[in-house]
């Protein structure tokens, strides 16, 4: 089944987020993605982000570019976060 799962806010991986995004997050759900299903099923923690807005996969889809600069911020402090 596709169910949501709801991370805590003492999460490492909610932790980061916060850190290098600088949003305000109490806890993420998450869990609807193929990804994020394969990775829960191997028991790791895993937050799908990207840009959000209300015509994704949609007709006339698009993104604002500002948007598109914020959420590469974050992908880019993420990166160096966690993998350097």
């Amino acid at each position: 089944p596709r169910l949501a799962v709801k991370l805590s806010p003492k999460s490492k991986i909610v932790q980061t987020l916060k850190e290098v995004s600088n949003l305000k997050i109490d806890a993420i759900t998450h869990g609807y993605t193929e990804l994020e299903l394969f990775y829960r099923e191997l028991g790791i923690e895993c937050v799908g982000c990207g840009v959000a807005n209300n015509s994704i996969h949609g007709t006339n889809e698009f993104v604002r570019i500002s948007d598109l600069k914020r959420t590469t911020n974050i992908f880019q402090n993420l990166i160096k976060k966690w993998c350097l």
